[in-house]
């Protein structure tokens, strides 16, 4: 089989990948990740897994776990060619959907899941308004208040991030009519 190119990576490869690398690592994914996403993007033809772990200096285990998980978040697919035994991978090119792809899967988990914390905590401190009496009701309404608040502006980050992830654009002007509250009043301080 003939030789499937240079094995090594140029400054300027370099520099992308550990770029990518830096940005994944800060959105919470190994370095890996958006090191070797960054080289399949840029190489533009399948490579397989030894091309990645010569050209990115890994082994072998970390450039599967790595494979795994890019096919898992649909960044990168599985090809095959006519008489190659080997499993080839190539990135998704469309920016736009990885980065859908990402917020989708994410950062919209972690807002579904802080509205339904906060939904639980809004329970939680109306049962113990409910047993209440005295000072300590107006305390829970205070909190009650504030949560009812956090839980507003959480819910509109959802729509908001659906709205981005669906259409790819943000019209401002939907959210001219939201209001988050009307603010901590001065008996709150």
């Amino acid at each position: 089989m003939a030789r499937r190119g240079n094995n090594r990576l140029g400054p300027a490869e370099v520099l992308v990948s550990d770029t990518m690398g830096r940005l994944a690592e800060f959105w919470g994914f190994r370095r890996n990740i958006g090191r070797t996403w960054a080289v399949l993007y840029l190489e533009g033809r399948p490579l397989t897994a030894t091309d990645l772990q010569h050209r990115l200096r890994l082994s072998t285990g970390a450039v599967s776990m790595t494979l795994t998980e890019l096919q898992r978040w649909g960044l990168i697919r599985r090809e095959w060619e006519p008489g190659e035994r080997r499993k080839l991978y190539v990135a998704e090119v469309d920016v736009w959907r990885v980065v859908s792809r990402m917020l989708r899967g994410r950062e919209q988990a972690e807002i579904d899941s802080a509205v339904d914390s906060m939904e639980r905590a809004l329970d939680g401190f109306r049962d113990e308004l409910a047993r209440s009496s005295g000072e300590d009701r107006d305390a829970l309404i205070r909190k009650i208040h504030r949560v009812e608040g956090l839980l507003d502006l959480m819910r509109i980050a959802s729509s908001i991030l659906r709205l981005f992830v669906t259409t790819g654009r943000l019209d401002a002007s939907a959210l001219a009519g939201l209001r988050l509250g009307k603010g901590p009043s001065p008996e709150d301080s």
